[in-house]
């Protein structure tokens, strides 16, 4: 009698739990057109959808990286950039892409000229987590089933890849999932290819990435969550114990700052620059070379 008593508290509670997982609010992405135009928020782009990296940064800030001369990167606003005369590449190709962003307030030095995007930067400095001011996603991206999701990005350096396969290993253990034997040669195999200083195929990537997509849906299930990217990141935020603003950028808003960049491109081509000692002199070029925006 004394075991069922138990019994039934325990559906119980299992039955509280399961409602109160299914009633929790769900993230919703807000507007992305006034944080993108701001120029004191620079951009830094998560590659894919990186959640154990993402809940380090919630946790510890952005740290600089050895393999990237121990800077942070950062991508800055496109309002920034055009003010500058410059394309907004490096945030049309990194930021506009299938995958986590970051938004980081930063009021310090800023310098570029790392022979990558003109609107590229590298910070040498340690970034407080209280300094990241929302996260940036495709439009519609939180209702996506983790399972679905195959990414393309540019390859992450050997140094970078073995790093984001250990810790994404250890968060799944955190999260109480277990990798079988035979995905767990898989990725011994590909942390094995970047000690010998290899890039992973786009074949490795994607079966590594298929992998830890299948066991965070896995986790999920055994919270009683949908297994869709929002629910992820609400986990994630409730386990760095901070939650940021979340956005979503738009197809129109890719085609519109496209668009921008090639009139930006454009103008730098019909514009002749000359330094002559102590000032710096802009000629226009004759009508005929001139290009028309």
């Amino acid at each position: 009698m004394v075991n069922l008593h138990i019994i039934n508290i325990c559906v119980i509670i299992k039955n509280m739990t399961e409602k109160l997982s299914n009633e929790r609010e769900l993230l919703q992405q807000k507007p992305s057109q006034e944080i993108i135009n701001d120029p004191k928020v620079l951009w830094h782009a998560v590659r894919g959808y990186d959640f154990a990296g993402l809940e380090s940064m919630l946790e510890e800030g952005l740290i600089p990286s050895e393999d990237q001369d121990y800077c942070v990167c950062f991508s800055t606003s496109p309002a920034r950039a055009w003010l500058a005369n410059r394309e907004a590449n490096s945030f049309y190709t990194y930021t506009l892409n299938d995958g986590i962003s970051l938004a980081v307030v930063y009021s310090g030095l800023l310098r570029g000229g790392y022979g990558g995007f003109m609107d590229e930067l590298r910070i040498p400095d340690y970034i407080d987590s209280g300094r990241i001011a929302g996260l940036m996603l495709p439009e519609g991206a939180l209702d996506r089933p983790l399972v679905g999701i195959s990414t393309q990005h540019e390859a992450r350096k050997p140094q970078q890849a073995e790093k984001y396969v250990n810790r994404t290993i250890c968060h799944l253990q955190e999260l109480g999932v277990g990798i079988d034997e035979a995905n767990q040669a898989c990725l011994r195999e590909a942390v094995k290819t970047c000690r010998n200083g290899q890039y992973l195929s786009t074949e490795q990537n994607d079966t590594i990435q298929k992998i830890f997509m299948n066991h965070y849906s896995q986790s999920l299930q055994q919270l009683g969550l949908e297994p869709i990217v929002g629910e992820m990141i609400q986990l994630v935020f409730e386990r760095a114990g901070k939650s940021v603003d979340v956005y979503g950028w738009t197809e129109e808003q890719n085609r519109w700052i496209s668009q921008r960049n090639d009139q930006e491109a454009a103008a730098r081509r019909g514009v002749a620059v000359c330094n002559t000692g102590a000032y710096v002199c802009q000629k226009a070029m004759s009508d005929n070379n001139s290009v028309k925006l």
